[in-house]
């Protein structure tokens, strides 16, 4: 029986909206208590199992929540309602604002993420020479991280998330940033660690990515889970229901 890298169950992250900004001040002052908000439901009841060493690819329209159900899973976002559980040592590549400091170099920003890790000093040379070589950022992995363009940063930040060794590998839409050539170097590395029997989930909007490396797709829509299972087939079904939506529109 394959052994489960991650677990989710029934997953709820909700937030409060308020028409306007004062509203969040007159519900907490209100001595009855009114409120001033609706609930928005980010992610609902969401339950899923992923075997180690499984690809899993998240599909699903902007806003579904598929970004929230990430930054979940990487403990970045606390969920409402529902718990999860990450069996290793997890990597997320999430969004390009986050995750370093930019006011450090890039190479500072190695050490500090590394050290984070648990790498000693001893250990750091060889970390961040894996890095910079993935990288190719040449001499800018001397300069602050607030001079990187965005393909840079988006550059070192997958580079440092694949050489930690993590046994889970987290990846929002930011490989879409950046030029060809490092996004064919990078998903040549996904599929690399995929034979290695790492577990990945991937949120990518290219469904053609989605068919070729992943082993499992799962399709979240406005925040509930809609269906799991072989890639080609869910991929079939979001198409069919995507033509389906937009013709009831017209």
């Amino acid at each position: 029986m394959a052994k489960v890298a991650i677990r989710v169950n029934e997953l709820s992250k909700t937030y409060k909206l308020y028409k306007i900004k004062r509203d969040f001040i007159k519900e907490v002052i209100h001595p009855l208590r009114k409120k001033y908000h609706t609930k928005f439901y980010a992610l609902k009841n969401v339950s899923f199992n992923v075997e180690e060493g499984e690809v899993v690819g998240i599909i699903g329209q902007n806003g579904s929540g598929k970004s929230t159900l990430l930054k979940i899973l990487a403990s970045i976002v606390t969920p409402t309602s529902g718990d999860y559980f990450c069996d290793g040592k997890v990597a997320a590549l999430l969004e390009l604002s986050g995750g370093f400091n930019k006011e450090l170099t890039g190479i500072q920003n190695i050490k500090f993420l590394s050290a984070l890790q648990g790498y000693t000093k001893k250990e750091l040379p060889d970390i961040i020479r894996k890095v910079l070589d993935f990288a190719e950022i040449g001499e800018y992995a001397y300069q602050p991280v607030n001079t990187y363009s965005s393909g840079m940063y988006m550059r070192l930040a997958f580079s440092l998330a694949i050489n930690i060794d993590p046994d889970i590998l987290i990846i929002d839409e930011v490989l879409a940033v950046g030029d060809i050539k490092f996004r064919k170097k990078s998903y040549e590395k996904i599929k690399k660690f995929k034979q290695e029997g790492k577990t990945i989930l991937i949120c990518t909007h290219s469904l053609s990515v989605v068919s070729e490396i992943c082993t499992k797709a799962i399709w979240i829509h406005k925040g509930k889970l809609m269906k799991t299972g072989e890639p080609k087939e869910i991929i079939k079904e979001y198409n069919d229901f995507m033509i389906s939506a937009k013709n009831n529109t017209h």
